[in-house]
């Protein structure tokens, strides 16, 4: 987990202070961009501005749409 690592090395007196919050910041920064390389590859995954309500909920009812529609065109067991 960021964060962890540095400080303990911080608190043991391997690095000051303020190379451990650098080394926090870096290492967040690299596992943000892990995280998007991994759901680039994820052709399912929509992203929304945090504050648009209207376009996540649109996306939410085609999405519960598709299911339902999906789910009545299949036979009766």
């Amino acid at each position: 987990t960021v964060g962890y690592t540095e400080l303990f090395e911080h608190i043991a007196g391997s690095i000051s202070l303020h190379r451990a919050v650098e080394f926090i910041k870096q290492h967040t920064r690299n596992y943000a961009k892990r995280q998007l390389t991994w759901f680039r590859k994820i052709p399912r995954i929509r992203w929304f501005s945090p504050d648009d309500f209207t376009a996540v909920e649109r996306y939410c009812r085609e999405e519960i749409k598709k299911t339902v529609d999906l789910n009545q065109a299949l036979p009766k067991q």
